[in-house]
Formats: structure tokens, sequence, C-alpha cells
């Protein structure tokens, strides 16, 4: 899912931006893309971590 922002609300609170996807996703990766020295996109890849099973002892 991606939300488009308005330039003027783009260059005055992308920061804050940036912190509510960092604080809304437990495992992931969120990536503030620069051109011309604006940010211009921020995306946000979420990872979901399943628990790793028991090992075995070996034989």
């Amino acid at each position: 899912m991606s939300t488009i922002y308005s330039p003027s609300t783009a260059d005055s609170s992308w920061l804050s931006i940036v912190q509510h996807k960092a604080s809304s996703i437990r495992y992931g990766v969120v990536q503030v893309v620069i051109h011309d020295g604006k940010v211009t996109v921020i995306e946000v890849t979420e990872k979901t971590r399943l628990d790793s099973p028991t090992p075995r002892p070996k034989r």
C-alpha cells in the first residue's frame, strides 16, 4: 500500500512520516529516497518473522 503526499506535505513533514512508518512496523526497513537534495519517496518493507523450530539433537 502506498500513500502519495503533496509536495508541500513532503517538504515539511517527511521526518514525521518516517517516524510514524518506523514505529508502525515490528520488523522491516524504512527507506528514504532523495532526489536533487529532496526526499521524494519513503518506502516501507515489513517482514514477518516465524518462530524457528527447536533444533533436533544430532545422532
